[in-house]
C-alpha cells in the first residue's frame, strides 16, 4: 500500500511543476513505464516460454506502426497529427463527458485510459501492447486532467506535447537507430 501512496503523492506533487518540467517528467514516466512493461513481459516469457505469443504476438519485423510509410509520412501522421487527435478523442472528450457526472480524477484517468486503449486495439490485441498503451493513456489522461482547469485546449496541448515526445522517441528508434 505504501507504493501506491508514494505514486499518488508523486502525481499530486507534479501539479505544482512548471509546464516544461511537467511535460518532461510525464514523458520520462511514459517511456519508463513502457520499458518496465516490456521487461516484465520478457521476464514472464522466459519463465513461461509458451506464453511468448500471448505477450508479444507473432514477432515479425514488418509489423510496426511505421511499416509501409516513408519517414516523412510517419512524421506527419504519428508525430504531428495523431497525438493531437488522440488527445481530443482519447482524453479531452471522455474526461469532459465524465466531468458532467463526477469530479473524481481517478475515474477520469482510469476510464479515459481504458477508452484510449480500446481505440488502439485494432493495431494489436497482444497483452504487452495493451498494457503499454493503457499506461501511456494514464499519463496522457493525467496531463489533460491537471491542465484542463486552465482550459480545455490547454489540457489538450499539454497531453499532446507529452504524446508527441513519446511517439517521437519510437519514431527515432525506428528510422535512425539501425
Amino acid at each position: 500500500m505504501s507504493m501506491i501512496r508514494y505514486i499518488t503523492n508523486y502525481f499530486l506533487r507534479t501539479e505544482s511543476y512548471s509546464s516544461m518540467r511537467f511535460v518532461f517528467e510525464m514523458y520520462l514516466i511514459a517511456i519508463l513505464t513502457k520499458v518496465v512493461v516490456i521487461l516484465l513481459s520478457i521476464t514472464a516469457i522466459v519463465v513461461f516460454e509458451p506464453l511468448e505469443t500471448l505477450f508479444f504476438g507473432e514477432l515479425d519485423d514488418e509489423i510496426t506502426q511505421f511499416a509501409g510509410l516513408s519517414w516523412i509520412e510517419s512524421l506527419l501522421i504519428y508525430i504531428m497529427i495523431q497525438p493531437f487527435l488522440e488527445s481530443i478523442i482519447g482524453q479531452g472528450i471522455p474526461i469532459w463527458l465524465l466531468s458532467k457526472i463526477t469530479s473524481s480524477r481517478l475515474i477520469y484517468v482510469i476510464c479515459s485510459s481504458i477508452w484510449f486503449t480500446f481505440l488502439h486495439l485494432s493495431v494489436s490485441k497482444v497483452i504487452t501492447f495493451i498494457l503499454v498503451i493503457f499506461f501511456a493513456g494514464v499519463i496522457f489522461a493525467w496531463c489533460f486532467t491537471v491542465y484542463k482547469e486552465e482550459g480545455f485546449w490547454k489540457g489538450i496541448l499539454i497531453a499532446t506535447y507529452v504524446h508527441v515526445l513519446y511517439n517521437f522517441t519510437f519514431f527515432i528508434s525506428y528510422y535512425v537507430v539501425p
